[in-house]
C-alpha cells in the first residue's frame, strides 16, 4: 500500500489567500500569497534533476540561483545572472570545511577529524582570525568541551545512557598541561652519563640532560670517577 501525503494547494482567510503548485515529483513550484492591503507576492521555485536551482519573488527584487558541484553537493549562491556571493567547500568525505561570504570577505573554516567530527571552527575577515572555537569529544563521540579564543569554554557531562548530566558555560579554559612535565624552576633534569672506547689511559665520557640549554659542571679526579653535578641557574650552553 502506498501512503499518499496530501499537499495544500489553496488556503484562504478573511485577510489572505494562498495558492501553491507542485511538480510531478511533489516539489513546491510556486507559492502565491495575496494579503489584504499588500501587493501579490509570488514565490517561484526552479529545479534541475530534483535539486532546487533558483528561488525568485516577483516584485521584490529577490532572485537567486543555486549551484552544485560534480558530486551534487550544494556549492554556490548568486544573484541570478550575477557573480557568486556565497561558496561552500567540502573534504573528500563530503564534510563541509569552508563557507565563504564573497560579499564581505568573512569566511568560516571547519576542521574535521577521522570520524568527521568538527574539531575546530574559525571565522576570518580576509586573513585575520576574529573568532575560534575548539571542540573535544569522549570515546563515544559526545561533545565534552569547547574552548574559545577569549580564554573561556564550556564543559558537558553525560549519564551512562548518554543523556546530558551537566553543562557549565563560559568558564576559564584550563591552561594545557606541558608534556613532558616541566622540571621545577631553577632546576634541570638529572644528568646521565655513559662511557665508551678509549685507550689504556683514556676514556670517553658523555654527559646528558633533558633540560635544553642547561650548563653541566663536572670535575675529574686523578684515579677515580667523580659523579657529575649540575646547576640550572645558569643555563648557558652545554660543556
Amino acid at each position: 500500500m502506498r501512503l499518499r501525503i496530501a499537499k495544500t494547494s489553496n488556503a484562504d482567510n478573511p485577510n489572505s489567500t494562498i495558492a501553491r503548485g507542485y511538480t510531478a515529483a511533489g516539489e513546491l513550484m510556486f507559492d502565491k500569497q495575496t494579503v489584504s492591503g499588500l501587493a501579490l507576492k509570488d514565490v517561484e521555485y526552479l529545479y534541475t534533476k530534483t535539486k532546487q536551482t533558483r528561488l525568485s519573488v516577483t516584485g521584490a527584487s529577490y532572485d537567486y540561483t543555486f549551484g552544485y558541484d560534480a558530486m551534487g553537493r550544494f556549492e554556490t549562491i548568486k544573484p541570478t545572472g550575477g557573480a557568486v556571493s556565497f561558496q561552500y567547500k567540502y573534504d573528500a568525505a563530503s564534510n563541509e570545511v569552508e563557507r565563504d561570504n564573497l560579499l564581505n570577505s568573512v569566511n568560516q573554516f571547519y576542521g574535521r577529524d577521522n570520524l568527521s567530527r568538527m574539531t575546530q571552527r574559525d571565522v576570518k575577515l580576509s586573513t585575520s582570525v576574529i573568532s575560534t572555537e575548539l571542540y573535544g569529544y569522549d570515546v563515544m563521540s559526545r561533545l565534552t568541551s569547547t574552548a574559545r579564543e577569549n580564554g573561556l569554554g564550556d564543559t558537558f557531562g553525560y549519564y551512562l545512557d548518554s543523556e546530558i548530566q551537566s553543562a557549565i558555560y563560559a568558564q576559564p579554559t584550563p591552561a594545557p598541561s606541558a608534556s613532558p612535565t616541566p622540571t621545577p624552576a631553577n632546576q634541570c633534569a638529572p644528568v646521565t652519563y655513559s662511557t665508551t672506547g678509549g685507550g689504556s689511559t683514556t676514556l670517553k665520557v658523555t654527559l646528558r640532560t633533558a633540560t635544553t640549554g642547561a650548563t653541566i659542571f663536572y670535575t675529574v679526579g686523578s684515579y677515580d670517577y667523580v659523579t657529575p653535578v649540575h646547576n640550572g641557574l645558569t643555563p648557558v650552553g652545554t660543556r
